[in-house]
């Protein structure tokens, strides 16, 4: 977990919240990028801008719909247009194949709740609660692709060391 989100999570999880009632499901929760997407705009990203959405990059690891997807999430910097390791972030969540066994499907399609879709709907409030109980665990997820501290001990390491 990344302090300073977590310090965003309980500025602005109200926001959040009144986001996901007050906008339909297929804004945010038809797939995980998209509700990730969400998050950073409303918690992250507010007041100032720290991670660019809009340049995600989505990986799922398997080639059906159950495993694994692994984001890397560049920070926005007023320096340099490409980022480097140190400027992004990787989030992961482990999904399932079924309205039972995957979150976001399962909010979505109202499993357990009322079976609805939720395509042209604004979310039930036990949907909103589940909606920002998922938001949570994918903000946790978020953790730093490599510190700077660990950027800087690349280059301690003398190539003589590893030569001997």
């Amino acid at each position: 977990m990344i302090k300073e989100y977590v310090d965003a999570w309980f500025r602005n999880r109200d926001k959040l919240k009144k986001y996901f009632e007050t906008h339909t499901q297929e804004q945010y929760g038809q797939n995980y990028t998209d509700m990730l997407k969400t998050i950073i705009k409303v918690i992250i990203n507010d007041p100032e801008e720290i991670l660019d959405e809009t340049r995600i990059i989505e990986r799922d690891l398997t080639d059906y719909y159950q495993g694994d997807y692994i984001w890397l999430i560049p920070r926005k910097n007023e320096y340099y247009d490409e980022p480097t390791v140190v400027d992004c972030v990787f989030c992961y969540v482990k999904y399932g194949s079924c309205c039972g066994c995957d979150t976001l499907m399962g909010i979505y399609e109202g499993f357990g709740e009322d079976n609805q879709w939720g395509e042209g709907l604004l979310p039930s409030e036990r949907r909103v609660k589940d909606y920002m109980y998922l938001s949570l665990q994918l903000l946790q997820n978020m953790k730093p692709l490599m510190t700077l501290e660990e950027a800087r001990q690349n280059y301690e390491i003398k190539y003589e060391d590893y030569m001997k």
